[in-house]
């Protein structure tokens, strides 16, 4: 990603002082919690030979996820990873554009023209080792074919139509450490992993179940790369045990926990 510049400090610290003559003390008590937010010590990596992320790109993601916690106690969903994407790309200079149609299966965001698939994964079993996407993408299709050929042939077909529609793909990763800090991961999963769903062949993938769905184990040159799954009960692709030895890492940041000054709002 190219970056333009992030705007003028000076010009920045003077807005802020006018603002605060005209703010009231109701959300005079949420800038502070937001400023303290922003004072606190955020310890982040950066893989900077990725070549997705610029200093300023990587410095404005971990504000936006500090600012994130200083209003929620709660991990962030896709939605939010969406906006702190925007925001933090529009801080850094680039140019962003959120897919206003969720139901369509084209890309989550634009960003200085590549398209994007974004992804989160939160859950407690979460782990380093393996990633899970909850959806990859919608597959009511599956309840039409009993056959197992013919979910096969429709699996392999409208997978990889459904890939094409973006160029890249990002997961936020979320951490809970011990109840003092969480820890996000920006992780890349490669499409070139995603698309050997395309050289399964029809013996690759199981019988309909009870619950109408169907998996394959997906393998690459080094064994196990993922295991597929077309869930009929909900009617989704999904994917188990992605190994992120075959996925990029892009950066890591640990937000603690923290208690915030405050008290009651002046009467």
């Amino acid at each position: 990603m190219v970056e333009q510049g992030v705007g003028s400090t000076a010009a920045a610290k003077a807005r802020i002082v006018q603002l605060l003559d005209v703010v009231d003390p109701v959300r005079m008590r949420l800038l502070v919690r937001m400023a303290e937010a922003f004072a606190t010590e955020l310890q982040s990596t950066v893989n900077s030979q990725a070549g997705l992320l610029t200093p300023n790109l990587a410095a404005a993601l971990g504000a936006q996820l500090l600012l994130h916690h200083a209003t929620h106690d709660e991990k962030l969903n896709k939605k939010t990873f969406e906006y702190i994407l925007k925001y933090a790309c529009e801080a850094a200079g680039l140019t962003v554009t959120i897919n206003p149609n969720p139901t369509n299966s084209a890309e989550d965001v634009n960003i200085a023209g590549v398209r994007y698939s974004l992804k989160t994964q939160a859950d407690s079993n979460i782990t380093r080792r393996a990633a899970y996407i909850q959806k990859l993408m919608e597959a009511r299709w599956i309840r039409d074919h009993s056959d197992r050929d013919a979910l096969a042939k429709a699996a392999r077909t409208r997978i990889m139509a459904h890939l094409s529609n973006y160029e890249r793909m990002l997961m936020l990763r979320a951490f809970d450490e011990g109840g003092t800090a969480y820890r996000y991961e920006l992780l890349e999963i490669p499409l070139a992993v995603l698309r050997l769903v395309g050289d399964l062949p029809n013996s690759a993938f199981s019988e309909k179940n009870r619950y109408g769905s169907s998996g394959a184990v997906v393998q690459d040159e080094r064994g196990t790369a993922f295991r597929l799954l077309l869930d009929g009960s909900v009617e989704k692709v999904r994917v188990f045990n992605l190994r992120t030895d075959r996925c990029v890492l892009h950066a890591e940041w640990v937000i603690p926990r923290r208690v915030y000054s405050g008290g009651a709002v002046e009467q």
